[in-house]
């Protein structure tokens, strides 16, 4: 009983050790949550900090330096054009694109980074889509999870560097 309870312990202490070590994967997440109050959908980017770090930089040329003496002042404006320019949303055949995209909140922990965006629509929503190409030039095994929420629908998604657009009809907007 002690031996199963032990290797248990060793077991659930084993990713903590793990998360200071560099991640073997390359995932992040998107999420797309219609509004109907502030007709807008609310979009909220999820990403490793430091693979984020090195896309901006092999991307753009600029190294943000995110939670140390070195963070640019600037950054989010450095982020925010590097999400702009690889996420793209389609919606009722209109290329909504990222200069739509309106960067409303973020914020970083030791490992992750949030971007929070606000995509405004007026009228009802029939037909998105969304192509994500977040940091798949840089990493040939980038996973990038879209969940998209419209009333009753919530579906998601699987994007790759391979795959990285989803099309999501709605029945009765």
């Amino acid at each position: 009983m002690k031996k199963t309870i032990f290797s248990l312990l060793l077991l659930a202490a084993l990713p903590l050790g793990l998360a200071a070590l560099a991640h073997p994967i390359h995932v992040g997440l998107t999420s797309l949550t219609y509004q109907p109050e502030q007709r807008a959908f609310q979009v909220v980017v999820k990403l490793f900090r430091d693979d984020f770090e090195d896309a901006v930089e092999a991307s753009l040329g600029v190294r943000l330096g995110l939670g140390t003496d070195q963070e640019l002042a600037d950054w989010t404006q450095w982020a925010d054009r590097y999400v702009k320019e690889r996420l793209e949303v389609v919606v009722n055949n209109v290329n909504r694109g990222g200069s739509a995209l309106r960067l409303t909140g973020h914020r970083t922990d030791h490992e992750a980074l949030w971007l929070e965006y606000v995509l405004p629509e007026r009228g009802p929503v029939r037909r998105v889509v969304v192509r994500n190409r977040l940091m798949t030039e840089h990493f040939d095994d980038q996973t990038n999870l879209l969940i998209f929420v419209h009333g009753p629908t919530e579906e998601a998604y699987k994007l790759d560097g391979t795959n990285t657009e989803a099309e999501i009809l709605l029945a009765n907007p």
